[in-house]
């Protein structure tokens, strides 16, 4: 899923994992035409959105890493 997410973005595609179907799962199966013995467990919607994306922005590593235990900065 995440490299199908990573292939959407490239493309200027919009779309997210959501389990949100899950709280109407069989008519979602009725709609979409999945068997009842299969089960589903996330649903991509994928389009194009309505305005364009804008910049990516990420919190450094040092905001995000941690090294033997929480608060602990990893140098890597």
């Amino acid at each position: 899923m995440q490299n199908i997410l990573l292939a959407c973005r490239a493309l200027g595609l919009g779309t997210v994992i959501t389990t949100n179907h899950i709280r109407c799962e069989d008519e979602v199966k009725a709609l979409l035409g999945i068997p009842e013995d299969v089960a589903t467990w996330a649903l991509m919607p994928i389009g194009w959105p309505i305005d364009k994306f804008g910049p990516l922005t990420r919190r450094s590593l040092a905001e995000v890493t941690h090294a033997d235990h929480w608060g602990t900065a990893w140098r890597g």
